[in-house]
């Protein structure tokens, strides 16, 4: 009697195509996968992690990228572009206010995003205001699925947080670790 030989699906395509590369095309165009773009950097002993913080300026009307822009790319790198059904979306930052009087400042936010090709960037939603205390961070998620449109509807493409002071005072942001991205390739 024979033993049962177990195999995950990574090997069975890797069997049929011949090519790791071309497997890894394959799975990607049915498989969905995550990616955890912020907050990279040092292990933390208490499982939260943070990208380094921005802090904004004092103008009302200077917008910042926080962090910094995430390129999201295919699992197997192509000459052409991949093109996606749905992205997962699960963005957590924090804003805190880092004036040293007892005052608040508000601050606006917005995530955007744009295909690695575009030169102009789409709100994934309308500027959001947090008020925040200048002791006490105060965490934003965004997060749903949205089906990709003109601007972002292929890979790679890019993501990024950006903030503004509301008022004349400065404003600190960060991005949580546990932020993602889950992208649902097209297959075609």
């Amino acid at each position: 009697m024979s033993t049962p030989v177990q195999s995950n699906m990574e090997e069975i395509i890797r069997h049929v195509y011949k090519d790791t590369y071309r497997a890894l095309q394959v799975m990607e165009k049915y498989n969905a996968y995550t990616i955890h773009p912020f907050g990279r950097g040092s292990l933390t002993t208490d499982g939260v992690q943070y990208s380094g913080v921005t802090t904004g300026s004092t103008g009302t009307t200077d917008w910042k990228t926080v962090d910094s822009a995430a390129t999201i790319r295919p699992i197997a790198p192509t000459d052409d572009t991949d093109d996606m059904d749905e992205l997962e979306l699960g963005l957590t930052a924090e804003f805190k206010n880092s004036s040293v009087t007892t005052g608040k400042t508000t601050l606006g936010y917005v995530w955007q995003i744009k295909d690695d090709t575009e030169t102009t960037w789409t709100n994934l939603h309308t500027t959001k205001s947090v008020a925040s205390t200048h002791t006490t961070w105060t965490a934003r998620t965004l997060s749903g699925r949205i089906t990709p449109a003109a601007g972002y509807n292929k890979l790679p493409f890019n993501i990024r947080l950006r903030m503004m002071n509301k008022k004349a005072s400065h404003g600190l942001a960060r991005i949580k670790n546990s932020s993602y991205v889950k992208v649902m390739s097209k297959v075609s």
